[in-house]
């Protein structure tokens, strides 16, 4: 990012905060407004992070299982109609503005037990509050901030449900949640599914439930704004028909690419494992404090394992399992001690059918292992079978 578009970004943050003078009696000024006359909406002209086109709703977020979640594109289309006859009050505040510290409402809520890792995080400083809420409806939402490091960045947030039956009859609610940079969400939203995350119910506040959920990197940490849309909440996921909800609540903010902890990179050469007649080749490692990732290539057109067949649907499966059996004797050795794949995180072949990213039919993998110290680490090696490398 060029010295004049940071001294921009710097002026036009330090003017948006310099503007937002809200004030609980103005909340309250507001709210007896709306009282009077339910047709009107309230729009926040003093907080830029937020378009005039956001409407609220509050979530927590944990962890995402699934980038690619499939969705349910007819009741997509339903909820894109019924939010544009929404009526939305939209206000520049926060119920943590008290606080207004990411770190003090994970102490609370979270604590060392749940994600010790995060929290280490938060402690050496890497964070950004955002603080900006959200209500639509019978929903709230406050986006309380993010953390987290480069490859693994996390959103933390607050969700409401002001029905009290309602809240009543669930401990968990689940989330599904566009997190997407400007130009994808705007132009190109059809093409990215909703990131899944489970918020759990207060304690103490029976309308209340946190969730802290794990975004894309790709469009989080590269300092540029990033649109968070809670598009589905789900308020019976065990049932046999869901109670699916579709609240218009959107957020946008700009965090700095640098508050995420950093994670150290290596490209590799030569460093190939076999397993049935398909050669893998490591090729790159991404060490965070959440998890150490190695990136494995391969071409399988010529192989046994496949002999003629060249539909790719029929192969599919064939190649995962193969992939498995390798990885499942795959360890990291730190200092001696081995470290196996991550049970839940084996890594699912990809293969490029068309060549639209490189070579037609390439593949590559992304499997999980714990996370290295590599600066305390006197010795790394990646080992499978006989075979063995020294990366450390």
């Amino acid at each position: 990012m060029s010295s004049l578009k940071l001294q921009y970004k710097k002026q036009v943050d330090e003017l948006c905060m310099a503007g937002c003078s809200v004030t609980a009696e103005d909340i309250l000024a507001k709210a007896r407004e709306r009282q009077l006359d339910a047709a009107e909406v309230i729009d926040d002209k003093t907080d830029s992070n937020i378009s005039d086109k956001s409407k609220g709703s509050i979530v927590k977020f944990e962890k995402a299982k699934k980038e690619k979640a499939k969705v349910n594109k007819a009741k997509k289309a339903i909820w894109k109609m019924v939010v544009a006859a929404a009526s939305v009050l939209l206000i520049c505040t926060t119920t943590l503005a008290a606080t207004g510290k990411l770190s003090e409402w994970y102490d609370k809520y979270f604590g060392d037990e749940k994600e010790p890792v995060t929290k280490e995080i938060i402690k050496e400083g890497y964070l950004y509050d955002i603080n900006q809420s959200v209500t639509d409806g019978i929903f709230s939402v406050d986006l309380i901030g993010v953390t987290g490091d480069a490859e693994t960045p996390k959103l933390a947030m607050d969700i409401y449900i002001n029905d009290d039956a309602l809240a009543a009859a669930h401990d968990e609610i689940r989330l599904m949640v566009y997190i997407l940079g400007t130009y994808q969400y705007e132009n190109e939203l059809d093409l990215y599914s909703p990131w899944e995350g489970h918020a759990k119910r207060d304690e103490n506040v029976p309308n209340l439930y946190h969730m802290v959920i794990t975004g894309p990197p790709v469009w989080m940490c590269n300092g540029e704004e990033v649109v968070v849309d809670v598009w589905q909440i789900v308020m019976d996921e065990d049932a046999e028909i869901w109670d699916d909800r579709y609240p218009n609540i959107k957020f946008r903010y700009t965090a700095p690419a640098d508050i995420f902890y950093p994670v150290s990179y290596f490209e590799y050469e030569d460093m190939k494992f076999s397993q049935g007649g398909i050669d893998y080749y490591l090729t790159r490692g991404e060490y965070g404090p959440y998890r150490s990732e190695l990136v494995f290539e391969y071409d399988y057109e010529g192989t046994a394992l496949v002999g003629g067949e060249d539909n790719y649907l029929e192969l599919e499966g064939k190649l995962q399992d193969n992939w498995l059996q390798l990885v499942d004797t795959m360890v990291l050795v730190v200092d001696g001690v081995e470290y196996p794949v991550n049970a839940e995180d084996k890594g699912y072949t990809y293969c490029d059918e068309k060549g639209e990213f490189g070579k037609k039919n390439h593949c590559n993998i992304h499997p999980y292992f714990p996370s290295v110290d590599l600066e305390t680490a006197e010795s790394v090696v990646i080992k499978a079978g006989d075979t063995s490398y020294i990366l450390k």
